[in-house]
């Protein structure tokens, strides 16, 4: 597990693709607004989820969209492993996938993707609506955890938190 002094040298990037077609990456790269704030900074992509991993320690990407089969690996899987470092749990991920298989789409929010979208019926507005989306989910998510584990009004951690905090040095 990597320390804090690491983790903070981490560039930030704008989206981060992870697709094993050319095509499907130089399309999503085409349509993803230039314009918006998600988009600043340098475009990431990767073919394989291995690719991705070595990323994800070097660039911290404003939102990382996801086919869901790769090569050794689906998508799900993938999200599940990242997670598991502390500094990639925060990350809007979107789950692409080439069907549109309701088991599919349980399979991948509960991996801890923000959004789905099927391949065939992506716009550029949707996409684009989709990334703004995932972002904003994942803001109110941290901001939801914060206030779940801090006093508002101190800054300090709640009664709550504490307890747990204290048994973990206990144990």
């Amino acid at each position: 597990m990597k320390n804090n002094s690491d983790l903070d040298k981490r560039k930030k990037s704008g989206v981060l693709i992870v697709d094993d077609n050319p095509a499907d990456r130089m399309l999503f790269g085409e349509l993803i607004d230039v314009l918006a704030p998600y988009s600043q900074g340098e475009m990431l992509e990767a073919v394989t989820c291995e690719e991705a991993k070595k990323l994800l320690e070097q660039y911290q990407p404003s939102c990382c969209l996801i086919d869901y089969m790769m090569p050794g690996a689906n998508g799900a899987e993938f999200i599940k492993a990242i997670r598991e470092e502390s500094h990639n749990q925060h990350i809007p991920v979107i789950m692409m996938t080439g069907e549109g298989d309701e088991k599919i789409a349980v399979d991948i929010m509960r991996s801890g993707a923000q959004d789905y979208l099927v391949k065939g019926d992506i716009t550029k507005e949707l996409l684009n609506h989709s990334i703004k989306s995932a972002i904003q989910t994942c803001q109110l998510q941290d901001q939801l955890q914060y206030l779940a584990h801090y006093d508002t009004l101190t800054g300090l951690i709640n009664r709550a938190l504490f307890l747990d905090r204290l048994q973990g040095a206990i144990d």
